[in-house]
């Protein structure tokens, strides 16, 4: 069977305090590991909705304690290809084009704020979520907890609200 790229969303969400909310995965890829909330659109669903839901089901932020930008801001990739096989007959390693993959997700990026008060209950495939500062986001980054990805799409993130760009209204 032939994979295709499937389409996801992710969720840059700011309280009024200034805190980024992240969950720690608990399903592949990368168990373990903080992350944006988000996750695969659905079929017929469009890509805000599907923002919504996710950040719903993995922070407990739902409703009118979030507002949402109009549109996404950026869109990112994660292809991860799969493990090399390995042929006991042969006893070797097959690295042969074409190469497989575990998982190949374009990702639209949203943003969303909170109010500073909203404590986070994580669900569905979140193990944990929590409110991140600067600093405690470059912590969790220098231990190897959280992709560099993730961090530049904060920073975009963080850069287009401080100069106006990007601001939630909806």
């Amino acid at each position: 069977e032939r994979m295709l790229p499937r389409a996801a969303v992710a969720v840059v969400c700011r309280c009024a305090a200034g805190r980024f909310a992240l969950i720690r995965r608990g399903t592949p890829p990368d168990k373990g590991h903080w992350s944006l909330p988000g996750g695969k659109i659905e079929l017929g669903e469009g890509t805000l909705e599907a923002a919504a839901r996710e950040l719903c089901e993995e922070t407990g932020l739902c409703g009118d304690d979030v507002r949402f930008a109009p549109e996404p801001f950026t869109v990112t990739d994660v292809i991860i290809p799969a493990p090399p096989a390995y042929d006991p007959r042969r006893d070797v390693v097959i690295t042969e084009l074409p190469l497989q993959f575990s998982y190949h997700y374009v990702i639209a990026q949203t943003f969303a704020s909170a109010p500073a008060d909203v404590p986070l209950r994580p669900g569905d495939d979140a193990s944990s979520a929590s409110w991140f500062t600067w600093d405690e986001i470059n912590k969790v980054r220098s231990e190897g907890s959280l992709d560099e990805e993730v961090v530049n799409v904060l920073r975009r993130a963080d850069l287009l609200q401080k100069r106006g760009c990007l601001s939630s209204s909806q």
